[in-house]
């Protein structure tokens, strides 16, 4: 038996052969009464193709077969919704637009159930294109965000070359004879985060000592937040020509080194490393007295003091005071009374 066009619909395990026994076919007063009174059986069929197929036994009456009937039950579908996040979903934490953490996340509608064919179907609209989530990287940065793009609808088959896209048209779609998945787009857009640099510079450095303690180079590029290791190199308490390095220091009141490391602001930072000249850098004081009208070319006395790099001193009044008597301080000598304290100790003043 075909299936006829308006069971094509029909749910395949549904269909029932009816067998009217007794009941002529060309008989056709009190036709409802004769139906009443005759023995009414239900046959195996099966859907083969697109035909029903059962088999009758042969009417005793000329063998022939009495009239027999053919019902059915509209087929029942499910429509169920899903999220579609696209590949880029890793399934991490969602923020709003002030940064917290989405305890109301977009709910699924509820699926629906036993549908006909046909059945017109709305769409939930409880999400809109004004629906947007934001990830956040490691460090609290806003990196990227989804925004919803609307809902598409598909038939399910067991072969995907069998799927078919089902329209959904102001907000309302028609019931295939199969079952359907309403998708949720969510598009991802990546937010281009700002990077920031880091640059060392010397403070009170002496002259030279990049020669043997060269600048740190940070080639980095650092987003707001991310750790950044402070250079160990110097050392705190190297030390070159008279100067002794104090260590390194954030520019800024934002930074806050804590073990060797800082958080990057929202800015370059630039690191400054101290030099300070030593306060114990040695000099010498020498003192001439005169003998037989000249100078010997070696001190008759002399003084070692301690003064601090590349500062200036001068021999103070009480040196200008011999310690001998009958001298007195010469004005017109080669005297050297004061100087720049080098840091190899190498400074001498002369009093005469």
């Amino acid at each position: 038996w075909p299936i006829p066009p308006k069971a094509a619909d029909a749910d395949p395990e549904s269909f029932k052969v009816y067998h009217f026994e007794g009941l002529h076919r060309e008989y056709r007063d009190k036709l409802e009464d004769q139906i009443n009174a005759c023995n009414v059986t239900s046959v195996k069929c099966e859907v083969v193709g697109d035909n029903i197929v059962f088999t009758l036994p042969a009417d005793a009456e000329g063998g022939c077969f009495s009239p027999f009937a053919l019902s059915w039950e509209p087929g029942a579908y499910d429509l169920t919704y899903e999220w579609n996040w696209g590949e880029t979903y890793d399934g991490s934490t969602l923020y709003d637009a002030e940064g917290n953490v989405t305890t109301d996340r977009p709910q699924l509608p509820a699926d629906q159930t036993d549908l006909a064919a046909g059945t017109e179907v709305a769409v939930d609209t409880t999400n809109s294109t004004a629906c947007v989530y934001y990830t956040r990287d490691v460090y609290g940065n806003v990196n990227g965000k989804y925004t919803f793009s609307g809902w598409s609808a598909k038939t399910v088959a067991d072969d995907p070359d069998d799927v078919e896209s089902v329209a959904i048209d102001d907000g309302k779609l028609s019931m295939p004879s199969a079952d359907v998945v309403v998708s949720g787009e969510w598009a991802y857009i990546v937010v281009a985060q700002q990077t920031y640099t880091v640059h060392y510079v010397y403070d009170n450095a002496p002259e030279g000592v990049e020669t043997e303690y060269p600048l740190p180079v940070d080639d980095g590029a650092y987003v707001k937040n991310e750790p950044v290791a402070v250079s160990p190199t110097p050392a705190v308490g190297a030390e070159y020509e008279g100067y002794t390095f104090q260590g390194w220091k954030p520019i800024g009141d934002d930074v806050v080194v804590e073990d060797g490391a800082f958080a990057m602001p929202a800015r370059d930072v630039w690191i400054s490393g101290t030099w300070k000249a030593d306060d114990d850098t040695p000099y010498t004081v020498e003192f001439y007295y005169e003998k037989n009208g000249s100078y010997s070319t070696e001190p008759d006395e002399k003084d070692e003091r301690f003064g601090t790099t590349d500062s200036t001193v001068s021999v103070t009044e009480e040196d200008k005071t011999p310690d001998r008597a009958g001298y007195v301080f010469d004005e017109d000598a080669a005297n050297v009374l004061s100087g720049t304290v080098a840091s190899d100790g190498s400074l001498v003043l002369k009093v005469y």
